[in-house]
Formats: structure tokens, sequence, C-alpha cells
């Protein structure tokens, strides 16, 4: 495990580590959703190219949003079946 995010309102853990980014993308980094009260898997993530350093829920837990150690990174949305939205620099 390389980060890990709890869910501010549910029991779920978005974990980003050397399994997760193959499971979700076979090859870059990817975020896997774990519901802790199920004991199963939610949801795979992908769309970083490379392993992600850090990550954390909005206060509402309708986002979360992800870093890789290179400078990507992308805002997740539960409102859109958490697909990725690729933040860009100011």
């Amino acid at each position: 495990i390389y980060c890990l995010a709890a869910h501010p309102k549910e029991r779920t853990l978005a974990v980003a580590g050397y399994n997760a980014r193959f499971q979700a993308t076979g090859e870059g980094g990817g975020i896997v959703l774990f519901d802790t009260a199920q004991n199963d898997v939610k949801s795979l993530l992908s769309g970083h190219s490379r392993s992600v350093a850090a990550m954390d829920y909005s206060p509402a837990g309708d986002r979360l949003v992800s870093a890789t150690s290179f400078g990507e990174i992308i805002v997740w949305s539960k409102e859109n079946e958490w697909k990725p939205t690729i933040a860009q620099p100011a």
C-alpha cells in the first residue's frame, strides 16, 4: 500500500499500491475502492500513468483527489460514477 483514504461518511477505503495499480489498469497507477462493511471491492479506478502517492476524499465524500509524485492530479466524482477528471495546473 502506497496510500489510503477513508471515506468521511461511508465504510469505504480508497487504497493505492503495487497490487492496486495492476488490478485497476494492468500497468499504471490504480485505486481500489474497498467496502469495509461488505469486505468487498466496490470499484477499480484507473487514470494515472504512475503510482498514486497521495489521495483524500472531500469532506462530503462526493469527490476523491489523487496525485502522483510526478504532479499528475485527478479528481474523481461520485456523481459521475467515479470517472476521472485530470486537474490542469493554473
